[in-house]
């Protein structure tokens, strides 16, 4: 089964998203914050990451930063696709999801339907 890494502070979201992809047969682990995301990338080598942008200990920008040295070390095949999936749809933050080179940056009104297709499209590389 596919593993998603789901980064998000949100209780209430995080249930949404894993029952969402879970009608996928996708598996969902899930971080509260930015570091507890690094240790779960390590541990459970996610094919793709969800990543919001607000979090309790740091952005997810700043998440990102920490998870490179880890993809780094990682096959390029092997490195999980990043979807920005925030509240925040501005123009500032969609710039830096380029720059940082995210495979998809959603807004948290995406559809159910949508979220599935993206992760799917992001695991089939």
């Amino acid at each position: 089964m596919a593993v998603v890494l789901l980064v998000e502070d949100s209780e209430e979201f995080a249930t949404i998203v894993r029952e969402t992809l879970r009608r996928i047969k996708i598996d969902v682990v899930h971080a509260r914050d930015g570091n507890t995301g690094l240790e779960m990338l390590v541990k459970h080598h996610p094919g793709v990451i969800l990543l919001d942008i607000n979090l309790p200990d740091m952005t997810g920008w700043n998440v990102l930063d920490l998870f490179k040295p880890v993809f780094e070390a990682m096959n390029e095949e092997d490195i999980p696709r990043v979807i920005v999936l925030t509240a925040y749809n501005d123009a500032a933050n969609r710039l830096v999801g380029k720059l940082q080179e995210v495979y998809r940056f959603l807004v948290k009104t995406t559809t159910p339907l949508e979220l599935q297709q993206v992760v799917r499209e992001a695991l089939e590389r």
